[in-house]
């Protein structure tokens, strides 16, 4: 991710039309542009825990306009070592990373049978958005498939699919708005039964193995009282038309829920278009939890569900304008995404010309004061678009303590330089480092990183 961002920065002119990301990390958070890419996560990895790789993803499935395939590819019984030989059991310092979680009760792979499955989708993802071979495809769109040379291997892919084949109804994400009224996707939503609430990570226990970005938000849709239904409506808002899905080949949306908060593991989901009340039988949806990997452990992982159009009975010359999902017995589920998508043939994606941010050293004094503290985020070059990121920092205060300063920036078309000020109470202070803070920007959109981190220094802190 950091090479992509490199190679665009420093105009090597490299084309990197796609990236296959093998048990990533994403500590620093980089939203990667006009890139095919597929991010491969070892089930039981215990190096990479919380599946990092599905962050950078997270961040980047809506930050650009561009027209690529984003994939997540879940390799169940799969760990982090095992994909390289020399860091397996029979070689000096060699493990089995998967035994850090204790006493596992799921299926595993041989150290053989993963180095196969790493090779099939190494070389199936790049066979297929460097050679055009479309058959691969299916590995990495969210369908269900087995793999040829090893069927015994459980595999869960999910994707989102080039913007040119996809009508975004609701992401619920709120990583580019604090108003959770303004998530991107075209259609509004309401709660007609039930409750539902957008929630992040801080929502959840430190004991979940949350894989998702800590800006990544959903609805949490849940019964009041129990086994009473709940129940969400979309809807076209006032100046967008309903959408003719006669184009789209699919329905698609991504969902959780996890044992601990629901009575029983199946939950049901019945999904209804327009006016039209779907035949249960049929179109009923069984939603089962990501398996334990050890009683107790679950992984909060949202997997994408593909409900073929074909098989539901519309009209399709007629539009759409209202399209519902109800959990008819209860239950507590995480929603996102939801689309109506025709998965494509991949084709080498073009470049689009993004600006780059860089965000300035700042400097603050520890005085009996109150004062501002003010950052500067600046562009190379206005943008036609929207600009927007997430910028924080921490510095530690007499008084109150531990002081986490966050805000969203947004530059409009035009503008070049933001300067982001937070008001710092009266009372000494001291940097996380003592003298110094780091100041990070995550959540970038529609530009790439030049200089994502700087240094908030303190003169004169407290011990």
């Amino acid at each position: 991710a950091r090479t992509i961002t490199l190679n665009r920065l420093l105009k090597r002119g490299y084309g990197i039309p796609a990236a296959l990301l093998l048990g990533g990390t994403s500590y620093e958070g980089i939203s990667v542009p006009d890139t095919h890419t597929a991010f491969i996560h070892p089930f039981l990895d215990s190096d990479s825990k919380n599946l990092n790789g599905q962050q950078s993803l997270d961040l980047s499935r809506l930050a650009f306009n561009d027209n690529v395939l984003r994939s997540s590819v879940l390799l169940m019984g799969a760990n982090h070592n095992y994909f390289n030989e020399i860091w397996s059991p029979g070689y000096p310092l060699g493990e089995d990373d998967a035994l850090a979680w204790g006493d596992l009760t799921v299926p595993r792979l041989t150290q053989e049978e993963q180095r196969l499955l790493g090779a099939f989708y190494i070389a199936g993802f790049f066979r297929l958005t460097l050679g055009g071979e479309q058959q691969f495809l299916p590995f990495f769109d969210g369908s269900s498939v087995s793999v040829p040379l090893l069927p015994k291997a459980e595999v869960r892919s999910s994707a989102h699919v080039q913007r040119s084949n996809t009508y975004n109804v609701q992401s619920f994400e709120t990583l580019y708005s604090d108003d959770a009224s303004s998530t991107p996707g075209k259609w509004a939503w309401t709660i007609r039964l039930g409750e539902g609430e957008i929630k992040k990570q801080a929502s959840f226990s430190k004991s979940e193995r949350y894989t998702h970005h800590l800006h990544h938000s959903f609805l949490n849709l849940k019964n009041t009282i129990a086994s009473s239904p709940a129940k969400l409506e979309l809807y076209p808002r006032d100046n967008e038309d309903p959408v003719d899905i006669s184009r789209y080949t699919h329905l698609s949306f991504y969902v959780t829920h996890l044992l601990e908060e629901n009575p029983q593991a199946l939950v049901k989901l019945d999904i209804a278009l327009g006016n039209l009340i779907l035949n249960p039988a049929a179109n009923q949806i069984m939603l089962l939890p990501v398996v334990e990997i050890v009683p107790g452990v679950e992984t909060f992982l949202l997997q994408q569900i593909l409900v073929p159009l074909s098989n539901l009975n519309i009209d399709f010359s007629q539009p759409v304008n209202m399209l519902s999902f109800t959990l008819p017995e209860g239950g507590n589920i995480y929603l996102s995404d939801i689309a109506f998508i025709s998965p494509a043939a991949v084709d080498t994606p073009s470049f689009t010309s993004l600006p780059f941010i860089a965000v300035e050293d700042s400097y603050i004094e520890s005085k009996e004061t109150v004062q501002d503290l003010n950052i500067t985020v600046t562009l190379s070059e206005a943008s036609a678009l929207s600009v927007s990121m997430r910028l924080e920092t921490v510095i530690f205060h007499m008084v109150k303590k531990m002081m986490k300063l966050e805000a969203l920036i947004v530059f409009e078309p035009g503008q070049d330089k933001v300067i982001v000020t937070f008001s710092i109470p009266s009372g000494a202070l001291r940097g996380e480092n003592g003298n110094s803070s780091l100041i990070l920007v995550r959540g970038l959109s529609n530009a790439l990183f030049q200089r994502d981190q700087a240094t908030l220094f303190v003169t004169n802190p407290i011990k």
